[in-house]
């Protein structure tokens, strides 16, 4: 396998800095099959990278392996270790905190085993789904959405830009 060099970025949406940081880490995975991508679609069409929080000192692997079996049914292990994006908005729900998010990306393969979808109830508000596709294809098909929608995501915004980075790594 070649040499990743991970990327590490952090980016900061107008926050002000004086008020405390309420972090949130997570786990994100890249699964290829066949030369094509695992992706969750929500209703709205943004297509995200199967993955979610951390769970007090849970290991990466485990959170990994727990979210992609919890979003899609199917168990995936982690490969390589892709990158960080650390990113920081002002937080929705307390005027006073800044939401701080440390996510953390891996190349990962399915393992072959099976379990039982089981959404969270925002996840079956947003009727997430199972998707495979290349990753240009889900770029190309972010990046529109980008353009389009008039409140995008924060997930969006920060798997587009996960996308792309992860992109550059494999392609040069």
């Amino acid at each position: 396998m070649k040499t990743i060099k991970p990327f590490d970025m952090l980016k900061e949406d107008k926050v002000d800095k004086t008020h405390p940081v309420h972090t949130r880490k997570a786990v994100r995975g890249l699964i290829i099959k066949q030369g094509t991508c695992l992706f969750l679609q929500t209703v709205d069409g943004d297509l995200i990278l199967p993955g979610g929080g951390i769970e007090g000192d849970e290991p990466h692997d485990q959170t990994l392996r727990r979210e992609t079996v919890e979003e899609t049914g199917l168990e995936a292990r982690i490969e390589t270790f892709l990158g960080r994006l650390k990113k920081r908005n002002p937080d929705i729900y307390r005027s006073d905190q800044t939401y701080e998010e440390i996510s953390y990306y891996y190349l990962a393969q399915l393992t072959g085993k099976q379990g039982v979808i089981s959404l969270e109830a925002y996840e079956q508000d947003l009727k997430m789904k199972p998707v495979w596709m290349s990753l240009e294809a889900a770029i190309n098909h972010n990046e529109r959405l980008l353009k389009t929608q008039s409140h995008p995501t924060e997930w969006l915004k920060r798997d587009l830009y996960a996308m792309k980075q992860i992109k550059t790594q494999l392609t040069t």
